[in-house]
């Protein structure tokens, strides 16, 4: 039955496309999140759905003639030369077919990205993507918080399972990046049945988060914790309300919890921790000795034995920053570091130019909680390996087409000032 309902309601999304083309676009957003396809048991499962949704979207560009509108900024600038980039350290890389997958999908989701840039081109499109993305991740923490409520915390919350989501500290880090989103969406709300549902949906998915026993997705909640309050407009009532919360559920949170939690001060007893620093060390070997780094995909024995300063730990970077200067080398790092600097400008900007202006308030709100994602994304990331998932540069699309929209909409009221007043004569 859940396989029936999957394609039926695929089937009916690929069709809308045709007659809004736009569809598209939330489509292949709702594919990269949600995952659908994970949650199939039979015939569904595993189906090239994002294949699919890319494939039809485009042939519906091509035929309809709906105007699209191609923009660009410095961020995606240095995004395209970032994937040039990758594109010449697979050529050199150790494993060059693992290191093509890995460029190919980076490929695919850059793909998906342009074709958002081309299909999203007003203020309702805009804001039907970012219900699309925030809803599409939220579901995991809804069902991840329910999930440790009802178990009384004692398994992990997991992801999709095969997703760049799908381990406990990935979910944990998406559910950082998600709260910020669905925060802006409450704020922004004002029928009350739907700000209930969102309120309800950001303590399910602070609960999912610590529930996922993620020591970076900790880490990360009190990062957010802090850059959200000083964020926000409200700052007395949010931080009041956010101890009394933490107060009142600190008894209901198992010993297992803390347990895991304290291990980040005696880090030098735990061998996952010691393993990420080796392998961090690995990759500062492999920048420094090659331009072009080891390529995607390149933790192996091989490579460990070579750089590795304890060649019998063969670890994973664990670690977005580690990831790209051991795959890319100090060039690809520099532009990745350049990507995110660039982006977080935009976001600046856009505060800076409308904070006074109760117009454009929801554009401020909208900035503040990506950057407040970002930082979910900065802090979290430290400590995991997901320096190409579609999230970020998916925010990054947001804000790129937020700066458009609104100066369209400054051009459209400077030109309306500028057009001289009919006289009426009679």
């Amino acid at each position: 039955m859940r396989d029936l309902l999957l394609i039926v309601l695929f089937m009916m999304a690929l069709f809308a496309i045709f007659k809004r083309p736009y569809i598209g676009a939330l489509l292949m957003a709702s594919i990269g999140f949600l995952n659908p396809q994970t949650l199939a048991w039979g015939f569904a499962r595993g189906k090239p759905y994002a294949a699919v949704a890319v494939l039809v979207t485009v042939l519906v560009m091509v035929f309809n003639r709906d105007k699209l509108r191609f923009t660009m900024n410095n961020t995606f600038i240095y995004i395209y030369i970032f994937l040039f980039w990758g594109g010449i350290c697979t050529l050199a890389a150790f494993f060059p077919e693992d290191a093509v997958k890995e460029l190919s999908r980076f490929a695919k989701i850059q793909l998906s990205i342009f074709l958002t840039i081309l299909l999203i081109t007003n203020k309702d499109k805009l804001m039907a993507l970012v219900w699309t993305i925030t809803m599409s991740l939220a579901f995991w923490g809804i069902k991840g918080g329910i999930f440790s409520l009802l178990t009384g915390g004692s398994y992990r919350v997991w992801g999709a399972r095969g997703s760049f989501i799908g381990g406990n500290n990935e979910i944990g880090l998406a559910m950082l990046m998600t709260v910020p989103l669905l925060y802006y969406l409450f704020i922004n709300s004002t029928q009350v049945w739907v700000k209930r549902f969102l309120a309800s949906s950001i303590l399910l998915c602070i609960v999912a988060i610590i529930f996922t026993y993620s020591r970076g997705a900790f880490l990360g909640l009190i990062a957010i914790s802090v850059f959200l309050w000083w964020k926000s407009d409200k700052k007395l009532v949010l931080g009041a309300l956010a101890s009394v919360l933490i107060i009142a559920s600190i008894p209901f949170i198992p010993d297992a919890v803390f347990d895991r939690f304290n291990t980040i001060e005696n880090y030098e007893e735990d061998a996952s921790a010691l393993g990420r620093i080796n392998a961090w060390t690995t990759a500062l070997n492999l920048a420094n000795d090659r331009i072009t780094g080891g390529g995607y995909r390149h933790t192996s024995a091989l490579t460990t034995q070579l750089y590795s300063p304890h060649p019998e730990k063969i670890h994973d970077a664990h670690s977005i920053y580690f990831e790209v200067i051991g795959e890319t080398g100090w060039i690809g790092f520099m532009l990745f570091f350049l990507i995110h600097f660039s982006n977080w400008r935009v976001a600046n900007k856009i505060i800076k130019n409308y904070k006074n202006s109760t117009e454009h308030k929801w554009a401020v709100d909208l900035a503040k909680m990506i950057q407040v994602s970002l930082i979910g994304y900065y802090s979290g990331g430290a400590f995991l390996g997901l320096a190409y998932w579609d999230l970020p540069y998916y925010l990054m699309v947001v804000l790129l087409l937020l700066s458009v929209i609104l100066k369209e909409q400054e051009n459209k009221q400077t030109k309306a000032k500028r057009k001289p007043s009919e006289l009426v004569i009679g």
